[in-house]
């Protein structure tokens, strides 16, 4: 069980400490540019700014 506690931290802390402010920084890009600005600079971002409410959903609710 100690284990699974800590794993759940890790993961806890990775969404909190890395994962939130990367969906923060994109948010503010998309803002900025457009939707469509990004994923023609960056493709491989489609399915996350496509899907950019769910996984915030997500990530916040790892942090609870």
């Amino acid at each position: 069980m100690r284990q699974v506690q800590k794993e759940s931290n890790m993961l806890r802390s990775i969404a909190k400490n890395k994962l939130l402010p990367e969906l923060s920084e994109l948010r503010n890009t998309v803002n900025k540019k457009s939707a469509e600005a990004v994923i023609m600079e960056y493709p491989d971002l489609s399915d996350i700014i496509e899907h950019f409410e769910d996984i915030e959903k997500e990530a916040a609710a790892w942090i609870k």
